[in-house]
C-alpha cells in the first residue's frame, strides 16, 4: 500500500501540476512549465525520429548513405557551432534567435511529409528519394545549430542550479511518455497502411507536435536576459588551449567526452541497419522496442536526479559510464531478436545517469559570460568524435564486421569511464596553454 500511496504522491505532485497549468502570477513556474510542455509535445516529433533512417533503408539507402547522415551534421556543427555561439553572444535577445532557428530546423518534419511530391520537381527528378531525405535531414539540420548555441545559456538563466537535475530529468520524463505512447502505434500504422503514405502522416503528425513545442519556448519570459558581450570574438587556437586547461574539470568533461562520443558515434548508424537486415526486423518490432526504452527512460529520470543530488555528478558518471559498453557488448554477441529487444532498458536506463551528471558539470566549470563559448568548444570537439565515428564505423563493419565494430564501441565506452573517474581525483597538468598554479576553474 505504501508503494501504491508513494506512486499516487508522484502523480499527483508531478502531472496534476503539469496539465493544470503554473500560477500566472509566478514567472519561474510559469517558465519551467512551459519547458515541460516544449518537450511533450515535441515527444510527437521524436518519436517519429525513430523512423527516419527506416525511412531512408525502406527508400534503398545504402550503409554509406546512412553513415553519412549521422556524420556531416557533426561536421557542420564543427564548423558552424563557434559562429553561432559568437552570433548569440552579440545578440540583445536571444530568446528570438533561438526560437526563430529552432522553428526553421522543425520545419524538416513538413519536408519529409511532402518527400513524395518534392521528389516528382524537375531540378529534383534525378535524385534518389533516399539521397533526398537524407540531405534534407542534413540540411535542415544547420539553424539547430544556432539554437544549440544558445539553449544551454538560455536554460541555465531560466532554471536554478539547484532545480536543474529535475528539471532536466522532468523534461525527458516528458518526452519518452509521449513516445511511450506514440512510438508503437506508429510502428503498427506503418506496417499496416501503405508506403509511402504511412511515412508520411506519422512525419506530418510531427511536425504538428513541434510546432506547438515551439510556440512554448517562445512564451517563456526570459526576464533579466544575459547581457550581450561586448565585442565577442572567435576564439584563436592558444585561447582554446588555455580555456580547455584553465579548469580540471572541464578538461576531463571535454576528454571523456569526446572517446564517450567516438564510441557512440561509432556503431550509431549500424543498429538500425543490423536489426533491419541481418535479424529481419519490422517496423512494428523497432515501435515496441523504442516503447521499451522509453519506459527505461521514465524510471531513470525518476531515479537518477535524486542519486545525482545525493552522491555527486562525479561519482555518478564515474560509475555508470562503464555499464553503457554491456549494450553494444551484448548486441554483437546476440542474433536474436528477443535478447536485442531486451537488451534496450540498458543504455536508456544508465545513460540518463551521464547524460544528467555531465549536463550539470558543463554548466556550472562555464563562466555565465562566456557559456556559449565554452559549450561551442566543448561541443566542436565532441562533433569531431560525432562526424568522424559514423564513417569510420561504416569502413569497419565492412572489413569486420557489425558485430566487430559494436566490441569496439565497448571499448571505448570503458576508456570513456576511466577518462571520467578523474573527476574527484588530481588531473595531471596537460601542459595544453599558460595557466596560474592557483587557479582551479574559469572565473565566475
Amino acid at each position: 500500500m505504501s508503494l501504491l500511496k508513494g506512486l499516487r504522491w508522484w502523480i499527483a505532485g508531478t502531472f496534476v501540476p503539469f496539465f493544470r497549468g503554473p500560477d500566472p502570477q509566478h514567472v519561474r513556474q510559469r517558465n519551467i512549465w512551459h519547458l515541460y510542455q516544449d518537450l511533450f509535445w515535441l515527444g510527437l516529433a521524436s518519436a517519429a525520429s525513430t523512423y527516419i533512417n527506416v525511412y531512408a533503408i525502406r527508400l534503398g539507402a545504402s550503409n554509406q548513405l546512412i553513415g553519412l547522415s549521422a556524420s556531416i551534421p557533426a561536421l557542420l556543427m564543427v564548423l558552424l557551432r563557434i559562429p553561432a555561439a559568437q552570433m548569440i553572444e552579440r545578440s540583445p535577445d536571444r530568446k528570438s534567435l533561438i526560437v526563430k532557428s529552432l522553428a526553421a530546423g522543425r520545419c524538416l518534419y513538413l519536408l519529409i511529409f511532402l518527400l513524395p511530391w518534392l521528389g516528382r520537381l524537375p531540378l529534383l527528378r534525378q535524385i534518389p528519394q533516399a539521397t533526398l531525405l537524407v540531405w534534407l535531414v542534413i540540411l535542415m539540420g544547420i539553424p539547430t545549430i544556432l539554437s544549440s548555441a544558445g539553449w544551454d545559456t538560455f536554460f541555465a538563466a531560466i532554471v536554478p542550479e539547484q532545480q536543474r537535475a529535475r528539471v532536466v530529468g522532468m523534461r525527458n520524463t516528458m518526452t519518452h511518455l509521449i513516445t511511450l505512447s506514440i512510438v508503437p502505434l506508429m510502428g503498427s500504422f506503418l506496417d499496416w497502411a501503405t508506403f509511402p503514405f504511412n511515412y508520411q502522416v506519422i512525419f506530418l503528425v510531427a511536425f504538428v507536435g513541434a510546432a506547438v513545442s515551439t510556440w512554448h519556448v517562445n512564451r517563456i519570459d526570459l526576464h533579466q536576459p544575459p547581457a550581450p558581450a561586448k565585442k565577442p570574438s572567435a576564439p584563436n587556437l592558444r585561447e582554446i588551449r588555455e580555456i580547455i586547461s584553465g579548469s580540471r574539470e572541464f578538461s576531463v568533461i571535454v576528454l571523456g567526452t569526446f572517446a564517450y562520443q567516438w564510441a557512440i558515434s561509432l556503431a550509431s548508424p549500424l543498429f538500425t541497419i543490423y536489426f533491419i537486415e541481418t535479424l529481419g526486423a519490422t517496423d512494428s518490432w523497432i515501435g515496441w522496442r523504442t516503447t521499451l526504452a522509453s519506459i527505461a527512460s521514465i524510471i531513470a529520470y525518476r531515479f537518477w536526479p535524486r542519486q545525482v543530488e545525493r552522491r555527486g555528478e562525479a561519482k555518478i558518471i564515474a560509475l555508470t559510464t562503464p555499464l553503457m559498453a554491456l549494450y553494444p557488448l551484448l548486441t554483437g554477441l546476440s542474433q536474436s531478436l528477443t535478447i536485442n529487444f531486451l537488451i534496450v532498458v540498458i543504455p536508456n536506463f544508465v545513460s540518463a545517469a551521464v547524460m544528467l551528471s555531465r549536463y550539470n558539470i558543463l554548466l556550472r566549470v562555464s563562466p555565465p559570460d562566456r557559456r556559449p563559448t565554452y559549450i561551442a568548444i566543448y561541443a566542436i570537439l565532441v562533433n569531431v568524435a560525432a562526424f568522424m565515428g559514423p564513417l569510420v564505423g561504416v569502413a569497419l563493419a565492412d572489413r569486420i564486421g557489425m558485430p566487430g565494430v559494436f566490441f569496439l564501441s565497448a571499448t571505448f565506452r570503458l576508456v570513456a569511464g576511466a577518462i571520467y573517474s578523474r573527476l574527484d581525483r588530481p588531473w595531471p597538468n596537460l601542459h595544453l596553454g599558460r595557466r596560474s598554479s592557483t587557479d582551479d576553474g574559469p572565473p565566475n
